[in-house]
Formats: structure tokens, C-alpha cells, sequence
């Protein structure tokens, strides 16, 4: 093994879509990044097929959303069949975002515009190099890689995947539920009478088809047999026992022309018992792996590292102090037990291994009393959006705290700016009407960790002002990421300013006291 080593302020293990986006969010603001990858070459395997609002609006933040959607196809409704009558319909077009709508990209194409990005900033990427073990230091994280090289960081940062070996080497338990329940997928061209633009779900007694399209017009079809039925056929006799398959649990009519690409697997779950130890912490699927209703597995990940990402870069550059790095377990892992809780709910009830309509079975009913709940609180909570933190780096209470900053557009200075557009991974914003903040506005417009927005009352941005929670005399911060922290009176000076102490270094305290 060579002597010399490389120096890194973070290493990221894995360039899948996670590692990625951590590493490019990183290098943009400002820090020496190196991504490890013992895969030569990108991945072919198709896996996570779609992004929700949430993901969106971090691309959206990071300035690249119009890549993603110049190769996406947005899907604005998912439609729920019973017996092939149907039985709920679920429509993102309503949601309270700029992006309402599913957008359906391939796995490859995300990671292929995510590295374009990366490297487009300067990043390090290292293909065919395995992390195979780290030793932690008081300062510093010791790296042995392939072929026999050796790197430093201050930061590693585990993105591999569900047999991560940076999990593994920490310690950390991967336990969870495995519901006992098979289900293959495969990607294919199709010929179908059907909306060919909308998810579908084919749900039977014991089985059920669903059809997802795809932004290269192909279409994925995830299968649930109640017979226990496998492909082994080779081509040509693939597209044919595929065929056979489609006709038995799906409506008549469709056709398989192609099979692209196939996987089998099974339900199940699991939850890293934590998400960090010291220098070295875990995002995406090295820390939660879900069932893969509701296509929540990348979504989660990209959350984890947008949360990350901000928290490394300011204690690295001595903006803020580890308190913010000491928040990132309980705060995403409290999400993701949420959302496993959900999950598998929504699995049990897919799978008819919950067969009760007394129990959450009734909310999907078609019934005068889920119709909200149909329209609104599905496709807002699928959506991402509908996420709250209880806890964590986050001043307790009602309103908006602990959820991502509501989308909205409003004038500033006669510029037209959107809520999204504030979201810098660097600093906190302060959000009011003008006429509302002006001595809290002068107090945290001093730290170099804030900036301060502040809303004119106008007609034309009254309704933004409404959405934020503005119309009266309160005052919002947000944090890096789009969460909302602070949520009070504006005139409550210390509150908002005692929490940009608490995470400040001492050197860009306000000094409450």
C-alpha cells in the first residue's frame, strides 16, 4: 500500500443517484469532494423509475430541474381498479407545488445527469475503486481503497446501497419485516387501449398488475402472482410467458411487444438503528430500504443527503457547529420510520394480506367520507410534501415548522421570485412582510448565516403571503434545506434569534444573551 494520501473534506461511498446528488450539492458549495465506485461503468439496472414533488423541488433548489424534466415524462394521475372496476383515483394535479405531478426517469438517467452535473463542478469521481475498510481519527476519517491506494477525509458519508460496507464495518443492526410476499417486475414496450400517460393499479383477490409509463415511452409492469409464478424463458419465449402472465392478473387488452428489463424480489423492510457514528454517517438505501409501493426508496435517499449536505458543508467551512450534524439521525430517521409505517400499510393493503375493511382498508373505499382524503391527502402525502419533522433542529410547534417551505411565487424589489428559489443549502431565510419584521430584519440581517426576505403588501402577493402564513404579523425561518424552523410572531425577537445562536459557531452568534 502506498504511503501518500489524498485529502478530501468528504468522501462519498457509492455513485448511485444518492452519492451523487450529496457529492454535486457539496462540490457547489464550495468543498473537496471525492466519490468512490467500484462499478466501472454506470448502472444498466432500471430500479427506481420515478421522482415525487419533494425531489423536485431539491433539484428545483439546486438549479438542474430543467435537465430532469427535458428527460422525464411527468405522470399527474394514478388510478386504483378492483376487479378491474374502478376504485380510487389519485390526482397530483392539484398539489401545492410547482411540481404536481410523478416524474418518470429511469434509474440510468438519473445517475447519468447527476454525474454530468458533478463533473460539470469539478468533482472527483473514482470508478473501479472499493472502499474496503476506515479507521477514525479525532479529526479526521483513514480510507483503504482499491487497488491498493489509501485517502483522508474529515467526512465519509456511506451511499452503498443495501449491502453497504460502511454500515457493516460500523456496527450498525439492519433489521426490519419481510412480509412474505414475492412480486416480479419488468420494463417492455406495450400496445394498450388504456391512458397509457396514467400509473394503474389492477388489483385482485391475491394478485394484482400495475402498469407505470416511462419517460422513453415504455411502460413498467410490477406483478403480484397469486400462483407464485416465475420467468425463466430466455428470448424469444420471454415477451410470450410475460404475455401469459399479463393476461392472467391484468385487464384484457394489453400487449407485451419487448422485454427490456426484468427483477424479481420481495416485499419487505428494513432501518438502520442509526444513521451516523462520529465522522462517518449513512444516506439512501445503506440506512432504509422500503417496500417499493409507492416508489419511496430514491425520494427518501435524495431527502437524506439535501438534509446532509448542508449540515457537513457549514460545520466544514466553520459556519455552524456540530449540533447540526448531531441532528441528522433523529431528524431523517424519525422520517423514514414514518414512512416504513405507511409503506407497509399501503403493501398489506395492495397484497390483500390485510383483507379488513374496518381497519385502513376503509380510507381507499370510493365512499362520500374519503373523498378528500382521496383528492387531497393521498397524492399530497405520496408526494413528499406532506412530510413533517416532530423533532430535531427545529423550534416546536404548529403551523408549517418541521415541513418543507410551501411553494409560492411573490414580488421582491420587482423581481418575481419563487419560495423554492430561496433554498441555497448555505443559509437560513427569514420570511415576512415588510411592514411586519423590521426590527427582527435588522437584528438577523448582521449574521452572515441569514437572509433576510422580506415581502411587500401588495395585492399581487397577498395570495404568497397567505400560503406562508404571512398575512399578520408573523415572521418564518427557514433553514438550508427548505424546512421551516421558527414559526412565531415577529415581534418574538429572541426566538428566532436564539436559534441562529444555537447553531452558530461563536464566531457568528447574535449573542442573545
Amino acid at each position: 500500500m502506498t504511503h501518500s494520501r489524498t485529502h478530501y473534506d468528504v468522501v462519498v461511498a457509492g455513485a448511485g443517484p444518492i452519492g451523487l446528488l450529496l457529492a454535486a450539492n457539496l462540490k457547489r458549495l464550495g468543498l473537496h469532494v471525492a466519490v468512490l465506485e467500484k462499478r466501472a461503468t454506470r448502472s444498466t439496472q432500471s430500479k427506481a423509475s420515478s421522482m415525487n414533488a419533494y425531489s423536485l423541488a431539491i433539484l428545483h433548489a439546486l438549479g438542474v430541474v430543467p435537465r430532469f424534466l427535458a428527460a422525464g415524462k411527468p405522470i399527474e394521475e394514478l388510478v386504483v381498479y378492483w376487479d378491474e372496476r374502478r376504485l380510487a383515483r389519485v390526482d397530483y394535479r392539484n398539489l401545492p407545488s410547482r411540481y404536481r405531478y410523478i416524474l418518470g426517469l429511469s434509474q440510468p438517467e438519473t445517475e447519468a445527469l447527476l454525474e454530468e452535473y458533478f463533473v460539470e463542478l469539478g468533482g472527483d469521481l473514482r470508478r473501479s475503486t472499493e472502499l474496503l475498510g476506515f479507521t477514525e481519527t479525532d479529526d479526521a476519517v483513514l480510507l483503504d481503497i482499491s487497488p491498493g491506494q489509501s485517502l483522508s477525509c474529515r467526512y465519509l458519508v456511506g451511499c452503498d446501497g443495501g449491502k453497504s460496507t460502511v454500515r457493516s464495518q460500523l456496527g450498525f443492526d439492519f433489521d426490519g419485516l419481510d412480509h412474505g410476499v414475492g412480486f416480479i417486475m419488468f420494463d417492455s414496450q406495450i400496445d394498450w387501449d388504456g391512458d397509457l400517460d396514467q400509473v394503474h393499479y389492477f388489483v385482485k383477490e391475491g394478485s394484482f398488475l400495475i402498469v407505470i409509463p416511462q419517460a422513453t415511452g415504455t411502460h413498467r409492469i410490477i406483478i403480484k402472482t397469486r400462483d407464485g409464478e416465475v420467468v425463466e424463458e430466455d428470448e424469444p419465449a420471454k415477451a410470450a410467458a410475460y404475455q401469459t402472465l399479463v393476461d392472467k392478473y391484468g385487464p384484457p387488452g394489453i400487449r407485451v411487444e419487448a422485454v427490456l428489463w426484468e427483477s424479481k424480489t420481495q416485499y419487505y423492510n428494513r432501518l438502520a438503528e442509526h444513521y451516523a457514528r462520529g465522522r462517518v454517517f449513512l444516506a439512501g438505501d445503506a440506512c432504509h430500504l422500503f417496500s417499493s409501493i409507492g416508489g419511496l426508496g430514491m425520494n427518501t435517499g435524495f431527502q437524506d443527503a439535501f438534509s446532509l449536505a448542508w449540515r457537513l458543508a457549514g460545520v466544514i467551512k466553520g459556519r455552524f457547529n456540530t449540533r447540526v450534524l448531531e441532528s441528522y439521525t433523529e431528524e431523517r430517521r424519525g422520517i423514514t420510520q414514518q414512512l416504513i409505517a405507511s409503506t407497509d400499510i399501503n403493501t398489506r393493503l395492495i397484497t390483500r394480506l390485510d383483507k379488513d375493511e374496518r381497519g385502513p382498508l376503509r380510507d381507499w373505499l370510493p365512499t362520500m367520507r374519503n373523498r378528500q382524503r382521496l383528492a387531497h391527502d393521498f397524492p399530497y402525502n405520496f408526494s413528499g410534501l406532506g412530510q413533517r419533522y416532530v423533532s430535531g433542529l427545529i423550534r416546536a410547534g404548529a403551523g408549517l415548522v418541521g415541513k418543507l417551505v410551501p411553494y409560492t411565487e411573490f414580488f421582491v424589489g420587482g423581481t418575481r421570485i419563487s419560495s423554492y428559489d430561496l433554498i441555497d443549502s448555505e443559509h437560513f431565510i427569514l420570511l415576512s412582510a415588510a411592514d411586519a419584521a423590521g426590527a427582527l430584519a435588522a437584528r438577523l440581517s448582521s449574521s452572515p448565516l441569514v437572509k433576510v426576505v422580506a415581502i411587500d403588501r401588495t395585492a399581487v402577493n397577498l395570495g404568497a403571503l397567505d400560503v406562508l402564513g404571512l398575512s399578520g404579523q408573523h415572521a418564518l425561518l427557514v433553514r438550508p434545506d427548505g424546512i421551516v424552523c421558527v414559526q412565531d410572531v415577529a415581534t418574538n425577537e429572541t426566538v428566532f434569534a436564539s436559534f441562529v445562536d444555537e447553531v452558530a459557531l461563536e464566531a457568528e452568534a447574535l449573542r442573545c444573551d
